[in-house]
């Protein structure tokens, strides 16, 4: 089985969003989907994919360990995550196209290629309101998160910290924009009731003393999961253990690490 066509997609979602896809199809006819989606660099994200086009059309694959290997991303790769991105996407596109090409689904193909079993039958979703929720009112995301409750979520996520940043969250207005932000968490939470997930992205937006504060102001909105509280950079990774401790006895996740590779 040899790859026959690599196209790139960027497509413009609405004035804050893009999103952006490779397609491939494969010698027999199957096509498969992977996302890259890295908001305003798509035109880097194309220009690189024209360039790794040469190295995926008419390669030959024959199982999954051919596929990771014409994927591989290098930790120091002068590309960095726009590089990762469009790789990783090429890499769930043809392992999507080969699912199809088996008449499998994906988790099926992955399973038989590990030659484990397949005993997963359902992936759990969540809403995220944030980007439909334009105004940023704690009652409009409140609206937002009963609007996703009732189109079936059972959980919600959003990103309530507008206007934070590292370098100003420990600064009088930084703690007004904070305290907004802590408002809008609860606002969702006596909206959708104690029975919905919800989970607060937070963009990496304060400094380490400030997360704790924050992660503990948020104890009674009962938290499925607090994430990229701070800078993922080396040097925080001792603070980043510490937080999880704190959200983990609060019975809280810790989630984070979206734009690091391998």
């Amino acid at each position: 089985m040899y790859v026959k066509t690599f196209d790139f997609h960027g497509i413009h979602v609405n004035p804050k969003t893009n999103w952006s896809f490779v397609r491939v199809s494969l010698s027999d006819g199957s096509v498969g989907w992977g996302e890259s989606s890295l908001n305003g660099w798509e035109a880097l994200q194309s220009s690189y994919a024209e360039r790794f086009r040469s190295e995926v059309v008419g390669k030959t694959l024959r199982k999954l360990g051919d596929i990771r290997s014409l994927c591989t991303t290098f930790l120091h790769s002068p590309g960095g995550v726009v590089v990762h991105s469009v790789k990783s996407a090429t890499e769930q596109a043809l392992v999507d196209a080969f699912a199809r090409s088996k008449s499998q689904t994906v988790a099926q193909f992955l399973a038989s290629s590990r030659d484990d079993p397949f005993n997963r039958h359902e992936v759990t979703v969540y809403a995220n309101i944030n980007r439909t929720t334009t105004t940023r009112t704690a009652a409009s995301f409140g609206i937002s998160a009963r609007k996703a409750v009732s189109e079936g979520f059972k959980s919600v996520k959003l990103a309530p910290f507008d206007g934070v940043l590292p370098a100003n969250c420990d600064s009088d207005e930084g703690r007004r924009l904070v305290r907004d932000g802590i408002a809008r968490v609860f606002a969702v939470r006596d909206a959708v009731g104690a029975h919905i997930g919800v989970k607060v992205d937070c963009h990496w937006r304060f400094t380490p003393r400030v997360a704790r504060e924050v992660l503990d102001a948020l104890s009674d909105a009962k938290l499925d999961w607090f994430e990229c509280p701070i800078s993922e950079h080396a040097e925080f990774h001792d603070e980043i253990r510490a937080l999880r401790q704190q959200a983990n006895a609060m019975d809280v996740r810790l989630a984070g690490a979206e734009m690091l590779t391998n």
